[in-house]
């Protein structure tokens, strides 16, 4: 673990370091969004552009870190601890990749966002497809409703069908990279997803609870 934090400290300070790069360049404008066609289509003022990123990341890297102390079943979470610190450095590695893409832009140096982030979607929802089987109950960590929450049964076999559905929505981020709709499809195919993980979840749940009274 003490590994893992580092690389966490060490990712945080990349990201301040690409905001004073962005900071220093002579653009005042800084692009933060971009349109279905890789176009920047909103700016910020340059401390805004520079720092908004590595700010929020510290802050959810804060919650972050702070959800394991306070969960009432913390004790589960200690058992895939390592692992939820490897998500944790993934993603801040994303909220990296968007930072680095903002300097390659204040820079003059286009690249397309769409295949970026496609590609950083996969390794996220990949990792999430194994990270997903681990997880034990608890609060606040891994797909979390009224019925995984009450019963461990339902937490595992919700989790597992979960690891495999997101999967499949990790590669069809990746063959979505050049393609304009990337964001969109990816969007209606993980609220699909979750909504019948929602209902999987309820269901199980009844199933269980039936058999029980049996």
């Amino acid at each position: 673990m003490e590994s893992l934090r580092a690389m966490h400290i060490a990712t945080l300070m990349l990201l301040f370091l690409l905001g004073l790069l962005i900071f220093c360049s002579n653009k005042d404008s800084i692009p933060i969004h971009w349109n279905i066609n890789g176009e920047p289509d909103r700016y910020s003022g340059k401390l805004e552009g520079s720092f908004l990123m590595p700010l929020t990341t510290l802050f959810l890297y804060t919650v972050l870190i702070a959800v394991p102390r306070i969960d009432p079943l913390r004790e589960n979470i200690k058992k895939f601890r390592k692992d939820y610190g490897v998500f944790i450095e993934i993603f801040m590695l994303l909220m990296v990749s968007i930072q680095a893409l903002i300097a390659l832009w204040v820079y003059d140096i286009q690249v397309r966002i769409n295949a970026l982030m496609s590609i950083w979607v996969f390794v996220l929802f990949a990792y999430l497809s194994s990270f997903l089987k681990k997880t034990k109950r608890n609060w606040f960590i891994g797909i979390r409703t009224p019925w995984t929450i009450s019963d461990d049964l339902v937490w595992k076999k919700t989790h597992q069908l979960g690891s495999k559905l997101f999967l499949i929505l990790a590669f069809i981020s990746l063959g979505m990279a050049f393609n304009n709709y990337f964001i969109y499809v990816l969007l209606i195919a993980t609220l699909i997803v979750t909504v019948y993980l929602f209902a999987f979840s309820y269901i199980e749940f009844e199933k269980n609870k039936k058999e029980k009274t049996r």
